[in-house]
């Protein structure tokens, strides 16, 4: 709807009118485009302030979510890779506890956010949001086990489908 207004309200056309009068020193004659213009982007705004986005604002909260999420795996596979064995050791089951925390995160996300962009989350057929949980839960696993040098694979797995569901 907010393309459709912008497109039928000539915005362009009348920011285009309103640029020429200001260049041939017709400041009055600029008014009225402009005026027309600012109406016109009002409306839109309030048309987008209103929901009336066909599903795009859920995408950028689903977008911005993983991002997020992926940023926190990101530091948490940088501080297992560059842990020595003994600080390994002590942190382990904090860092399980992290891990785990993240696929819990990842689990929150709104399933319906991701019905509305075209992903079924309940069939793993190439879904990178349920790979990655599931790289997420081996992570885990091997976190608890402790076994640094398995952890690392799996959690730049799940960083490589987090990435392809961003994408």
């Amino acid at each position: 709807k907010a393309g459709i207004l912008f497109v039928e309200g000539q915005v362009e056309v009348l920011l285009a009118s309103a640029a020429e009068n200001i260049t041939q020193a017709n400041l009055l004659g600029a008014v009225t485009p402009q005026k027309e213009a600012i109406d016109v982007l009002v409306a839109i705004d309030r048309l987008l302030g209103e929901g009336e986005t066909d599903g795009f604002g859920d995408i950028y909260r689903m977008i911005a979510a993983l991002q997020e999420i992926l940023r926190k795996q990101r530091d948490l596979r940088k501080l297992t890779e560059a842990a020595l064995q003994v600080e390994f050791v002590s942190r382990q089951r904090q860092w399980q506890g992290m891990q785990r925390d993240l696929r819990s995160e990842l689990d929150r996300i709104d399933e319906k956010a991701f019905a509305s962009v075209g992903l079924d989350v309940a069939a793993g057929n190439g879904n990178p949001v349920i790979e990655a949980g599931l790289a997420m839960e081996q992570a885990e696993t091997t976190l608890g086990a402790s076994q640094q040098k398995a952890t690392i694979p799996h959690q730049l797995n799940a960083e490589a489908a987090l990435e392809r569901a961003i994408a």
